[in-house]
């Protein structure tokens, strides 16, 4: 089978679920398995950007109080 794909679209469905912490793992597993000059790979390099904005959001939040 092809793992890199299926890690890609587990990390895209955590990603929607708002499971970061999931979608990142799966999300970076799938940068390690995915052939390097394809279109998914774009979308898991976005995908991860999304998170990493997520996660400094959340952290301004949290300082915030």
């Amino acid at each position: 089978g092809n793992f890199g794909e299926a890690h890609f679209y587990l990390g895209l469905y955590y990603l929607e679920k708002g499971r970061f912490k999931n979608a990142e793992f799966h999300l970076n597993r799938a940068l390690d398995l995915l052939p390097k000059e394809t279109a998914k790979r774009k979308t898991v390099e976005n995908a991860l950007k999304q998170i990493s904005g997520a996660k400094a959001n959340d952290h301004k939040k949290q300082s915030a109080w």
